[in-house]
């Protein structure tokens, strides 16, 4: 490269010839204007050979000149993530299915919009989804299609030929968090807002919008994703995908028993009905709800709703000491000598095990009216 001297001439050469080019006669006040232009030809000349001499220096050293540092990309927050359900290979649970190869209930999560989930026909209003996630995650959104959203290579659109999802109900660990309403001319997946905690989450089908296929009479839903935050220190887990089931598990049907949508008088039959769906595996979760639901409602002061789940549970799950004395409790309180005892003689015929809650009986004023009677005191061992 040239050096800073050569430089450094060549800016002087070119201002002093704009100053006076060659053959031009100057006049009387050329000196003044001369002596200015070498002034500020020298101090160009300076300035340029200093730049020229950082540069010349830096290409010796086969260095470039120092640029700006691009700025730093965002930190992604690694907990965040679109799926929950497929991060954690969470339960995923659906009322019913269709008996069709094409309408599996698998389909509602694989990741595709060209599939879909189908009820069975006539499970439309009151249909529903669930999932379970662990209570230290956070849920940002539920995302769902409000129907089967493919259209085939022949032109049947069957977004357009089945029911469509217009309103659902969210559900969360059995407490409605409110009802909301979705746009049934829109294809894609529906935001609906949670920014809570993890647990049992519902989407019950309120209402919906035939289809153009009369016979066609089933709730159908492409997608369904829970975008949000897995709990400080959990990582997704490798190869994870949700396990998705037909019908309710144990604790998802204690929990609908247990749940305040459910009137208490229909809760017996539902735990009958759930039962004889699901089997043994489900006779303690469901006893066990029906006793829960009447403790709060004995705490709301409604002692004959209560009195009435006790007693279902009990019949329930006869093996089951504590809605027996909780029923006894509420046979004493309303002056039911004979229905108290009834309960306490059941109560201690499921044997050695009950002896502690019987002799609680004993300290609990809730019997002081009956502690007088002989047959109380037999049955206190």
């Amino acid at each position: 490269p040239p050096s800073a001297r050569e430089l450094a001439r060549l800016f002087a050469e070119a201002v002093a010839g704009r100053a006076a080019p060659p053959g031009a006669v100057p006049p009387r006040s050329a000196p003044r204007l001369r002596r200015a232009g070498l002034r500020a030809a020298l101090l160009g000349s300076l300035a340029l050979a200093l730049v020229a001499g950082g540069v010349a220096l830096l290409w010796q050293r086969g260095e470039e000149p120092a640029r700006r540092p691009a700025a730093a990309a965002p930190k992604l927050d690694p907990r965040r993530t679109d799926d929950l359900l497929r991060a954690l290979g969470a339960e995923v649970f659906v009322s019913s299915q269709l008996r069709s190869k094409n309408a599996a209930a698998a389909n509602l999560v694989d990741g595709r919009l060209d599939t879909a989930w189908n009820s069975r026909p006539g499970d439309l209003e009151g249909a529903w989804l669930a999932f379970r996630l662990p209570a230290s995650a956070h849920v940002h959104a539920i995302l769902l299609t409000v129907g089967f959203t493919k259209t085939e290579a022949k032109g049947r659109d069957l977004f357009l030929m089945n029911h469509r999802i217009a309103r659902v109900r969210v559900v969360r660990d059995g407490r409605s968090l409110g009802e909301r309403a979705l746009d049934i001319a829109d294809r894609g997946l529906q935001r609906i807002p949670i920014d809570g905690a993890g647990g049992e989450y519902r989407l019950e089908v309120t209402s919906v919008v035939p289809g153009t296929r009369a016979s066609w009479r089933e709730v159908c839903v492409s997608e369904l994703r829970v975008p949000g935050e897995l709990a400080p220190g959990q990582a997704p887990r490798p190869g994870a995908s949700p396990i998705v089931r037909v019908g309710y598990d144990p604790p998802l049907a204690a929990s609908l028993i247990a749940s305040e949508l459910t009137a208490p008088e229909s809760a017996p039959r539902l735990a009958r009905r759930l039962l004889g769906e699901i089997g043994e595996r489900a006779r303690r979760p469901l006893a066990s709800a029906l006793n829960t639901r009447g403790v709060r409602l004995e705490r709301e002061g409604k002692a004959e709703d209560a009195l009435e789940l006790y007693l279902a549970s009990a019949e329930l799950d006869p093996s089951y000491g504590m809605p027996r004395y909780a029923s006894a409790r509420l046979y004493a309180q309303k002056g039911d000598r004979e229905g108290c005892l009834e309960q306490l003689t059941e109560l201690k015929a499921l044997g050695r095990a009950q002896t502690d809650r019987l002799r609680r009986a004993l300290s609990d004023e809730a019997f002081a009216a009956v502690r007088d009677d002989p047959r109380f005191k037999a049955l206190i061992p």
